[in-house]
């Protein structure tokens, strides 16, 4: 069962989708991604058509843990989506967070793809990808689909450093006890209440391409080709941000906060200074 969670600040609504004309022909195929794909279309025209008044959903998995703060994140941040054209969704997960990695929770970061697990699909965007979904019988990962260049436009989601849910399914679709165990265990996850963002003014494309320049040119660089990146005593605790470059391009930018770091993709849009 895929719950939706309407949203309008400061009401907040959740309702499990069980309307017999919504799930009609939604597991009517031998290939599982097929009838996901299916299913999530179903999912979003339901949030928006049974409840018209709805500006944005709240998308979430009924096998994910959510953070005390969870609903005070997405209402800290759901208004860039309204004010930046640059972003495309917002999401309380984040696919590089680490126990290790992550430790400042007021944290909030730019990212090139959407994460999901825990996320906001906006009306204006639903209308935009709803006539052009992936076809009935059509091959394809609803997610990989949203990533998709043709989607993304160039767009951007915003991520938490700390997530905000976390993963405890370990038999699915596209799940093993095997990757649970080993990549969504190991991630981070939000205890902290009342947890008030910062630096959400520096989140416009222009501010953080600006931050992110300022970081890895006043940061620490390293050669990948010629350290082991992943050994222990890489890198100290402090306020030097790291710069990993191997074969002449960045790799990661990493910016400790608090004890622990904080690893950031560098992607080439955002790592050429």
């Amino acid at each position: 069962m895929t719950s939706i969670l309407l949203y309008k600040f400061p009401l907040l609504h959740i309702y499990e989708i069980s309307v017999p004309q919504f799930l009609a022909n939604d597991a009517r195929s031998d290939n599982v991604t097929i009838r996901i794909t299916r299913h999530y279309k179903k999912v979003f025209q339901a949030g928006f058509q049974i409840f018209p008044w709805a500006d944005k959903l709240i998308i979430l998995e009924e096998d994910l843990y959510v953070a005390e703060d969870f609903y005070s994140y997405f209402n800290q941040v759901t208004p860039l989506l309204e004010q930046d054209q640059s972003l495309y969704c917002a999401s309380a997960w984040n696919d590089l967070s680490t126990v290790k990695t992550a430790s400042n929770p007021t944290v909030v970061l730019r990212s090139e793809t959407m994460a999901g697990l825990g996320w906001v699909l906006t009306k204006r965007l639903f209308q935009e990808i709803m006539p052009k979904w992936p076809a009935y019988d059509e091959f394809a990962d609803w997610d990989m689909w949203m990533r998709l260049p043709e989607q993304r436009k160039g767009r951007e989601c915003l991520v938490p450093e700390v997530p905000r849910t976390s993963h405890f399914g370990t038999i699915g679709a596209h799940i093993t006890a095997y990757s649970q165990s080993k990549y969504f265990s190991q991630a981070a996850f939000n205890t902290k209440a009342d947890v008030q963002l910062q630096g959400l003014d520096r989140l416009g494309p222009r501010s953080y391409d600006s931050l992110l320049s300022d970081m890895i040119v006043k940061g620490k660089h390293m050669d990948g080709s010629a350290i082991n990146p992943c050994h222990k005593d890489l890198i100290s605790p402090g306020e030097v941000s790291y710069v990993l470059a191997q074969g002449g391009r960045i790799a990661h930018l990493i910016t400790p906060h608090e004890e622990q770091p904080s690893l950031k993709p560098a992607s080439t849009e955002k790592a050429t200074v």
